[in-house]
């Protein structure tokens, strides 16, 4: 038998046919029901003349996040701190910042006196007449005369919305200087052969 070409079929193959024929048509029964359930079910409405109201998506109250805006950001635990201290009324000084990881060691950024100004404190050190005892991470603590004083980091101040800087045209940067091409020694000539 000249030109013939015997075809030779496993199990195999026939069984993903036979499953690529099962999912084509399951696709097309889905396809064919979505398509008519969508065509013989129109919107319901209940008078013809009131007009269709959408719902109103309005967010949440801010005073309904009070319980999230509690919680410390950085605290492992999220637990609002039951015993803060705060600092003394009779102290006009504030702690700015706390800086643990530095290689000159844990200091502090503390604003005090009038007019107020900022220095920046390590353990041991006297500010104002108080001496530096320990610098946490969450707090600053204070001794004079057997009395301790712990500050804690200000809070940051409110948001507000910034002001939008006015649009200035930038200016073209100027072009790249070329660099030479070096250049490139001739090909030797090879004879053909």
């Amino acid at each position: 038998m000249i030109g013939m070409v015997k075809w030779r079929v496993s199990p195999p193959t026939i069984m993903l046919g036979a499953l690529c024929l099962a999912l084509g048509g399951a696709i097309t029964v889905e396809w064919h029901d979505w398509q008519v359930s969508e065509v013989s079910s129109p919107p319901q409405q209940a008078d013809a003349s009131a007009p269709v109201m959408a719902p109103k998506l309005t967010a949440p109250a801010l005073s309904s996040y009070s319980e999230v805006l509690s919680r410390p950001l950085f605290s492992p635990t999220r637990r609002p701190a039951e015993d803060a201290p705060a600092a003394t009324p009779e102290t006009p000084m504030t702690l700015v910042a706390i800086v643990i990881a530095s290689h000159r060691g844990p200091h502090a950024l503390v604003r005090y006196g009038t007019p107020p100004q900022t220095d920046r404190v390590v353990e041991g050190q006297t500010i104002e007449n108080w001496t530096v005892e320990a610098i946490k991470f969450d707090r600053l603590i204070l001794r004079k005369n057997g009395s301790v004083l712990e500050l804690v980091p200000v809070d940051a101040a409110p948001a507000t919305q910034p002001t939008p800087l006015p649009s200035r045209p930038t200016p073209p940067l100027p072009p790249l200087p070329s660099r030479p091409t070096p250049p490139t020694p001739p090909m030797p000539h090879r004879p053909a052969g």
